[in-house]
């Protein structure tokens, strides 16, 4: 499953799945270090795992309809 950080507050996470947008609290120290807020995470074996991958052309994607969206103006 892949998760996006939606919010950091001291030590808890609010995670949105992806594809259904479910929330889910986690505590921070369940989580890579180096996360932030936008991070997408993959979970796998009950692990969270940093995907660069997905959230790189996740970016791409939104930037590209945000730009098409102000185009129709």
């Amino acid at each position: 499953m892949n998760y996006a950080v939606d919010q950091i507050n001291g030590n808890i996470a609010v995670l949105e799945n992806i594809m259904s947008g479910e929330k889910i609290e986690i505590d921070v120290s369940s989580l890579p270090k180096n996360i932030k807020e936008g991070s997408l995470l993959l979970l796998q074996n009950n692990k969270y795992i940093l995907n660069k991958t997905l959230e790189e052309s996740r970016r791409e994607m939104l930037q590209n309809k945000l730009n098409r969206l102000k185009m129709r103006r």
